[in-house]
């Protein structure tokens, strides 16, 4: 099965307006930002999808019923679009270097122990809703809500944790309600109640102390930029 390019699959428009199904071969992006109704890979046979820098609109849902024989790579971005209920399937899969945004006000449920650059939103209000008993690696953290529009992030099961994972870094978003949470993996997890989050339930691993009682200075990473609580 060849490699196809996204020019080859959209020679004159850069949207798709089915869905996209890869189960063999290689899919390259070349770069182009995209968009389509479902992304699904599934199957054993060997296969690639190559996202270089684009970015991709999901409006349905994202489906990789396993990463079996599946190399993932690139650097842009998965922005799950949708204005209803929409799911992430990630098939445990390593989207390390890509973000992937909750990008419409369809609530986003994540499925799978899977790898990612980050996860953003560009909506607010914004749910996030963690299958119970997966662990999710992230290298960056960006929630960022607003007063009366905040982000939640729960759990699917109420009362059994989602664990979320990083190895260094100081996270800390703000208006984001948090529940079910178990945030670990060295990294520390900054979540001050004076900067509009919530500590709902049943978190382990958040400071959620207000950020003047910080001695020093900690960088969290937001929305792209960084912040200082003094």
């Amino acid at each position: 099965f060849p490699t196809r390019r996204s020019s080859d699959l959209f020679p004159s428009h850069d949207t798709y307006t089915k869905s996209i199904s890869v189960l063999a071969g290689t899919l390259n992006s070349n770069n182009f930002e995209l968009s389509c109704i479902d992304f699904s890979s599934s199957g054993s046979l060997t296969r690639a999808i190559n996202l270089g820098t684009s970015k991709v609109s999901v409006s349905g849902n994202w489906n990789l019923a396993t990463s079996t024989n599946l190399a993932f790579t690139g650097s842009g971005t998965i922005n799950m679009s949708g204005t209803s209920a929409k799911t992430f399937a990630g098939g445990s899969a390593n989207y390390s270097g890509v973000i992937l945004n909750q990008g419409g006000s369809g609530e986003l449920t994540i499925t799978g122990n899977n790898r990612f650059g980050g996860i953003s939103n560009t909506v607010r209000p914004a749910s996030i809703k963690f299958t119970a008993n997966t662990t999710t690696t992230l290298d960056k953290f960006m929630f960022n809500g607003a007063d009366g529009a905040l982000v939640t992030i729960s759990s699917t099961t109420n009362g059994t944790r989602y664990t979320l994972t990083s190895t260094a870094g100081v996270f800390a978003p703000y208006y984001t309600s948090i529940r079910d949470s178990n945030a670990t993996g060295g990294a520390v997890w900054r979540a001050p109640i004076n900067y509009g989050n919530v500590n709902v339930s049943n978190n382990l691993g958040w400071d959620f102390s207000n950020s003047n009682i910080v001695t020093g200075k900690q960088i969290g990473r937001a929305s792209g930029r960084e912040r200082v609580f003094r």
